[in-house]
């Protein structure tokens, strides 16, 4: 092969192909998470953080939890998550924090036919400092002192909470965790479609394009081990640009 050959079907290759991106995502049923991460595993432990991944949720008057990070059997904890339209007004996306008492912040109209894929994202700050987005629209500002003490688990697609089980039909794809709190411009990359490994890489501890093809799904930053129990693969979750690292 020809070096000026071999150069052209690399640059093709670069334009075109979209390397990590999953062409199927897990599909949450009622009792089980779909990933958790443990002690001494977890990508971040308290802010500034960033937590963000494509979703799409079906409207059953229930909660959807779509990534978890706090203390297992407690309500205190960073928690960015779903609650559909038959149990609170809006349809709202909602990032809760919480140390003796909850504080939420919320963006509304999240889709719930079950068909659509969207993009959520949490990102803390500090212990004043908490926004969501919907599709890169921002909620107001969250500045309502909330320390949660120290964490113990990291979930996608569900919460370790006391009695809350929110993990209800939701399908996730693309979950990732930043140590930095995002821009809002860069917030808008991801849900423009970027992966994660094209915003703030130096930052990114935590991806997983939660394939749903294992029976643990992996940690492509860190390679960390994960529990993966009960969930179903779910179609097509969106492709992203830039996937390769």
């Amino acid at each position: 092969m020809s070096l000026l050959r071999a150069f052209l079907i690399a640059v093709l290759a670069a334009t075109f192909v979209l390397p990590f991106n999953a062409l199927a995502a897990r599909s949450q049923d009622a009792t089980t998470d779909v990933t958790a991460l443990i002690s001494a595993n977890l990508p971040v432990t308290g802010p500034p953080f960033t937590m963000a991944c494509w979703f799409k949720a079906p409207d059953n008057a229930v909660e959807h939890s779509l990534m978890f990070l706090g203390t297992a059997g407690s309500n205190f904890q960073y928690h960015c998550w779903l609650t559909a339209s038959g149990n609170v007004s809006g349809n709202p996306l909602t990032f809760y924090a919480a140390d003796t008492s909850n504080t939420a912040v919320t963006v509304t109209n999240y889709n719930t036919d079950n068909v659509t894929w969207q993009h959520a994202c949490a990102v803390g700050t500090s212990t004043t400092n908490r926004r969501v987005y919907l599709n890169g629209v921002s909620s107001s500002l969250s500045s309502t002192l909330r320390a949660p003490g120290a964490q113990n688990r990291f979930m996608v697609g569900n919460a370790a909470l006391v009695s809350t089980n929110t993990g209800n039909g939701q399908s996730v794809a693309h979950a990732a965790v930043w140590n930095v709190a995002l821009t809002a411009t860069e917030v808008a990359n991801l849900a423009a479609g970027r992966h994660p490994y094209t915003v703030r890489p130096d930052a990114l501890v935590y991806y997983s394009p939660c394939e749903g093809d294992t029976t643990n799904e992996v940690d492509m930053v860190a390679n960390r081990s994960t529990t993966t129990t009960s969930s179903d693969k779910a179609p097509q979750p969106p492709l992203l640009r830039g996937g390769r690292r």
